[in-house]
């Protein structure tokens, strides 16, 4: 129950996180789309995040030409599609998403039915489409795409592509509108025609620019540089419950949080100087409730002198809201992973005592046993017959070999519970001591060893020496039924990290088996064909755990083994 809840916990703050950050990417978008004054800036600003937040290969912008019919390539990033294509209403996935207004998913477009040969022959894959629809009306199609096979477009995809795309196109529509005005009182001014109508089409067009403002869900105001409102949009009702008419007028503080004013106050000197850095801060509700908002303004310059200052307001309370929950939701989290981790350190330290304690105390017992079958030996041999000594001998050895496996739990407890004081330590100098061993342990035996000049490591000296010695080892037993063998320490680099290995040409080991090599007491050969404990693997593997790395092998049957293992690399200091 306990593992149930926790992992509700993450999904739920996963959940909110997703939640919280497709929210604030929506408000992101809507803030820059509605602070775009043309469309060229306009369609940069959303393909840019577009790509940034689904980051895919591409990302085009289609646009519907009415009188033509047909769909028209208006804006792209890194793809093969050019602006100024054409594609008609009856071709492929972009065809069809403007003709239905439906959003459209092609995991391969190489093996779609209605793929079109010049598109599919550019290599393009998985395409998500979605509608960019406005007013009721589909203006066109929002497309991102890839070039390889990793990617697969998911619903959550879709639906935020959508919620981009329908944002993007009453952006669109608007800044559309404010060029045909500018472009026709531009006509008007060149012209030199009848300066009255020049004036109440630019009064028309600031109004209908006006009425598309205040219909926004975002609140748009300008000030003066002495931070006084000289307007804000209506929207500022549904945000505050403030009317509009009651802020316009007065300095913005006024209904800003006490503790955000030097916040605010900063930012306008940042816009004064033409940064347009983006602010948090909190404002009061007419009730006194207190939201959050995020502005982003930017100087109003009118033949390129500085009337005041533009902005806008989106309410992200819910996103912060959202935040402060995951918030405490990582906190109670941590908390029960902290209490967790003790807890079974707790265990751990316990269980390890124990097993020290046990194997401490059968030392006692075994060094009687084998004390009592000596004397035995030696002094009532010669009323025992062959039988009974073979008996006692076996006795004797059994002894002898329980002895040795405690102490190797011992060293293995030992391994566990020693406290780890990393340096820097040369392998190389280690195998050819223990090499040297080896060798003056079987001067009979042809074993030639391959050890580099240096095999820098960093780690617990003695805890390293073990490993070496232990690997070493297995190989001079397991390469005992050689005439001649050969042993190599080495290191080579894989994927940016050491990679230390121990290679033998011995008898080796069948690689199914492999997952019992590092538990103690497991054996692959019987103690009749090679002498051991069990016990060295599994400490080899102990050690390189607790140096944050791995250990693992690669054998096959009379064609010798390989361990491998790695270290972490010492911390930065």
């Amino acid at each position: 129950m306990k593992s149930s809840s926790h992992s509700l916990g993450d999904e739920a703050a996963a959940e909110l996180q997703r939640r919280a950050e497709d929210l604030a990417a929506i408000y992101e978008v809507s803030r820059d789309l509605a602070a775009q004054i043309d469309v060229a800036s306009l369609l940069d600003t959303l393909l840019n995040r577009v790509m940034t937040l689904l980051g895919n290969s591409s990302a085009t912008v289609f646009l519907y030409d009415h009188e033509r019919r047909d769909v028209e390539v208006a804006a792209t990033r890194r793809g093969t599609l050019q602006p100024g294509m054409r594609f008609a209403l009856n071709e492929g996935i972009i065809g069809r998403v403007v003709a239905t207004g439906l959003p459209m998913v092609v995991d391969d477009y190489q093996t779609w039915e209605h793929r079109l040969p010049a598109l599919a022959a550019q290599g393009v894959r998985a395409i998500l489409m979605v509608p960019m629809t406005t007013g009721g009306e589909r203006i066109g199609a929002l497309g991102v795409s890839e070039y390889t096979a990793d990617r697969i477009y998911t619903e959550s995809d879709a639906h935020l592509l959508s919620l981009f795309a329908a944002h993007a196109a009453s952006a669109l529509c608007c800044v559309q509108r404010l060029e045909k005005e500018r472009e026709r009182a531009s006509e008007l001014l060149l012209e030199n025609q009848e300066r009255q109508r020049v004036e109440v089409a630019l009064r028309e067009s600031e109004e209908r620019y006006r009425s598309l403002v205040e219909d926004m869900n975002d609140v748009v105001f300008t000030m003066g540089f002495d931070g006084v409102i000289t307007y804000i949009s209506p929207a500022i009702r549904q945000l505050t419950g403030h009317a509009a008419e009651t802020l316009t007028g007065r300095p913005f503080a006024v209904f800003v949080h006490p503790e955000d004013v030097a916040i605010l106050r900063d930012a306008l000197e940042r816009v004064l100087q033409d940064r347009r850095d983006p602010v948090e801060f909190r404002v009061f509700s007419a009730s006194g409730e207190t939201r959050w908002v995020r502005s982003s303004s930017r100087r109003n310059l009118v033949n390129g002198i500085a009337v005041g200052i533009t902005g806008s307001l989106t309410d992200i309370t819910e996103r912060k809201r959202a935040a402060q929950e995951i918030h405490m939701l990582n906190e109670a989290l941590e908390q029960r992973v902290q209490e967790r981790t003790a807890e079974l350190a707790a265990a751990n330290h316990e269980l390890e005592a124990f097993g020290y304690s046990v194997a401490h105390d059968l030392r006692g017992p075994l060094r009687i046993i084998e004390g009592f079958s000596r004397l035995l030996l030696d002094e009532y041999a010669k009323e025992l017959n062959e039988v009974g000594r073979d008996y006692l001998e076996n006795v004797r050895a059994s002894s002898t070999r329980m002895a040795q496996l405690i102490q190797a739990l011992l060293d293995l407890s030992r391994v566990t519970r020693s406290a780890i004081e990393r340096q820097p330590v040369d392998l190389a100098v280690t195998a050819r001591v223990v090499a040297e061993d080896l060798r003056q342990s079987q001067p009979e035996r042809r074993v030639r060893f391959v050890i580099p000049a240096r095999a820098p490591a960093s780690g617990d000296p003695s805890m390293l020496s073990i490993v070496v010695e232990n690997l070493l080892g297995n190989a001079w037993k397991y390469t005992g039924s050689r005439t001649e063998a050969t042993i190599e320490l080495g290191c080579r680099e894989r994927d940016g990290e050491a990679v230390y290995f121990v290679r033998d040409d011995g008898a080796g080991f069948d690689m199914k088996y492999a997952g019992k090599l590092f538990e103690p007491f497991q054996r692959l050969h019987g103690v009749s064909e090679f002498e051991g404990t069990g016990i060295g693997l599994a400490t080899v593997e102990r050690i390189v755990r607790r140096h944050g790395g791995r250990v693992w092998a690669e054998s096959a049957v009379d064609r010798g083994a390989t361990f491998f293992f790695t270290l972490a690399p010492p911390k930065a200091t």
